[in-house]
C-alpha cells in the first residue's frame, strides 16, 4: 500500500481571468519546493481542467497537477500540503486549490539502474 498525493494548480484567478505565465511558474516552483520537503519526489502534468463556475457553467482551463509518490502520510504531512495549497490559492487569486491524498492498494518500488549495466555502459562510451 502507498498513496498518491495531487495537487491541482489552475492557471486563471477566480474571476475567470488568465495568470501572467511567470506567477503559474512561480506558484508551480512554490509548490515543488514545499513538497520536496516532505516528499520524495513526484511529477508535473501540464494540461485541461475543469470546474463549476459560481454561475453554474462548467469552465474550462489550462491547469498544472503536482503529483507525488509515498509509503506515509502523516498528520504533519497533511497539514504541510494544506498550508502549501492555501499560499497558492491566494497568491493566484483563486477560490481553491484542489489537494487530494488517495490510498493506493498495491506496490510501490523506487528501481536504480544495475551497478554492473550502468559500469558496462561507462566503458562503451
Amino acid at each position: 500500500m502507498f498513496y498518491e498525493i495531487q495537487m491541482a494548480i489552475g492557471h486563471h484567478r477566480s474571476d475567470g481571468e488568465p495568470l501572467p505565465l511567470d506567477r503559474i511558474e512561480a506558484a508551480k516552483n512554490l509548490g515543488l519546493l514545499r513538497l520536496k520537503q516532505i516528499l520524495p519526489g513526484g511529477r508535473v502534468i501540464d494540461g485541461n481542467g475543469w470546474h463549476t463556475s459560481a454561475d453554474g457553467r462548467c469552465r474550462l482551463e489550462p491547469c498544472s497537477l503536482l503529483t507525488a509518490c509515498t509509503t506515509k502520510v502523516s498528520k504533519s504531512h497533511r497539514a504541510k500540503l494544506l498550508r502549501v495549497a492555501r499560499m497558492i490559492a491566494t497568491e493566484l487569486e483563486q477560490e481553491c486549490v484542489l489537494v487530494t491524498i488517495q490510498r493506493v492498494d498495491g506496490t510501490m518500488h523506487w528501481v536504480k539502474p544495475d551497478a554492473s549495466t550502468r559500469e558496462r555502459g561507462e566503458q562503451a562510451a
